[in-house]
Parts: C-alpha cells; structure tokens; sequence
C-alpha cells in the first residue's frame, strides 16, 4: 500500500552536479548590491549628519534615516537574490529621485543617480535570471525561504507605501509636506484661499504651509505680503486668526519641530491677542518661515 504521507522521491540524479550561475547573471546582482549598499551608506550617514546639526545636509534631512533602513533591508534581499528586493529597490531609488526633482527643481547628481538606476534594473532581470537557471538544473527547486517572508515581505509592504504616497503627493491627490515659497503655490490652491476668505485678492503669497493631507483647507500658514494667517477646519466652517505685520509685537519659537512633527510659532499682538503658526522643518522651511516673519515686522521707531 502506498504510504501517501511519504515525502515524493526527488527526479534529481544523485550524481548530478548543480552548476553555479555564471558571472552573466550574478555579476548584475552583485553590481546590484554594491550600488545599494552605496546608497544605503550616504542615505544614512547624511541623515545622521542632519540630525546632529539640525540642518539639512546636501538636501538631506534627518527623515532619511527610515529611507537608508529600508534601501539596507533591500539590498541585503537583492544579495539574497530575492526577485521582490530587486524591483522593491529598484522602485524606491526612482521614487525617492522624482519626487526630490519635483520638490526642488534641481537636477543636480542625475547622472550618478540614472547610473544606480540602471544598476538596480540590471539587478532585476538577474535575479530572475538566477532562479530560472536553477529551475532549469533542479525541478524541485524552490526558492522560497523564511527570511523572506519575515524580513522582506514587511520592508517591501513599507516601501510600496513610500512609492504609492510618493506618486500621489507627486500627481497633486497629497498636499506638499514642505513650506512653498509664493511661486510654487499653484493657481488651483490661490483659488481656494481667495474663495474660502483666507487671503483677499489684493494680497501675494510669500511663504504657505499646509497640514492638511488630502486638502489644503485642513489647515495651514500663510504669509502674505501683509499679514501673517493660521487657519484650520473645525469641521464644518473654517478657523481663521491672523495678523497684520504692524500689529504684531513679538514671535518666539514656543516648540522646535524634529523629524515629523512641525515647529511651533507664536505670534503675540500689541493687543494682548495671540495665535501659532505651524511650520515643516523640511527643507528647513520652519526657519524660513521664522526669518521671513521677523524681516516683515517693522521695527519701532526709537523716540528722539
């Protein structure tokens, strides 16, 4: 009687020798590896730099650092020869590169960026290349493992979000997380400020930051050419205290934002009234936002 609890009889020879893949398929996924641990090493190192000194550090800031904990994570599955690392690494680099280019405007460091591109598409084909190969020596071969599931299977969940919330704040469905100077603030978002009573027609937009995640009538910050403005939704109206530069006697730092939590203003009128205004330490915009506010006050005549 067949045992059918009998583990099956493998069709591989026992003399048969299982070839290593050749230098064609595993020199791509070793190029892989050293092009990820590089970006690893300067994500990490520079988002600790910004952190000690609190500032951002070749337009890297300390939020980095959960970017250089995921590229270490993926590059240790591409070494692995794990075909979700690969793509999973491959698609954070070129998020992370667009949405820095869409934020900026800067192209600068795109050549050695379009090179570890490369590298980490190279490493894709690879790795599949790798696991065909040895399908083709062992039918029985089975590329599944336990690490994968606990170390990678999390790391890349992570990393889709990353790259799904990057094409969304990209396409305009997320409102920016940086402090936009005036002229980046789209005719779109002008519009519903002035249609909302936040800024009045005659006024131009220097500095705006908003909280607010999927609109900008959430809540924001505004400086305008005339006034300082905080405003936020309360659920069903909207919220709004401001001031004219005139009328305001002091602003003091009342909570220095880190990481993602936003600096806190306060502004303090001669009238005894006052209010904050949030700010995004991205791109160190809290400081920006603090200089520009203090430039706007006049200063008070001195009594001859």
């Amino acid at each position: 009687m067949e045992n059918i609890y009998q583990a099956p009889e493998s069709t591989l020879d026992q003399n048969t020798i299982i070839k290593p893949a050749p230098e064609s398929i595993t020199k791509p996924i070793k190029n892989a590896v050293i092009a990820g641990s590089i970006v690893t090493g300067l994500t990490l190192a520079l988002s600790i730099l910004a952190m000690v000194n609190q500032q951002l550090v070749m337009g890297i800031g300390q939020d980095a650092i959960v970017d250089g904990i995921l590229y270490l994570g993926l590059t240790f599955g591409v070494y692995k020869k794990s075909r979700v690392s690969a793509i999973f690494l491959f698609s954070l680099f070129t998020m992370s590169k667009i949405y820095m280019i869409s934020e900026s405007g800067s192209y600068r460091g795109i050549l050695f960026s379009l090179i570890l591109i490369y590298y980490f598409f190279k490493g894709i084909l690879a790795t599949f290349e790798y696991h065909k190969f040895m399908k083709q020596q062992n039918p029985m071969y089975s590329s599944n493992n336990k690490w994968v599931v606990w170390v990678v299977t999390p790391i890349a969940i992570i990393t889709l979000a990353f790259v799904v919330l990057g094409l969304l704040s990209i396409n305009g469905y997320l409102v920016s997380s940086d402090v936009q100077r005036g002229s980046e603030v789209s005719a779109e978002n002008y519009q519903h400020l002035r249609e909302s009573n936040l800024i009045n027609d005659d006024e131009t937009i220097q500095l705006f930051y908003s909280e607010g995640l999927s609109s900008i009538l959430e809540g924001g910050n505004i400086l305008t050419d005339k006034r300082a403005i905080s405003y936020e939704s309360n659920g069903q109206t909207i919220d709004r205290y401001s001031a004219f530069y005139e009328e305001i006697e002091t602003v003091s730092v009342a909570s220095k934002g880190s990481g993602f939590e936003d600096t806190l203003i306060l502004v303090e009128k001669f009238s005894g009234d006052s209010f904050y205004i949030l700010a995004s330490t991205e791109n160190d915009g809290d400081k920006l936002f603090l200089s520009t506010l203090k430039q706007n006050i006049p200063v008070p005549e001195e009594n001859e």
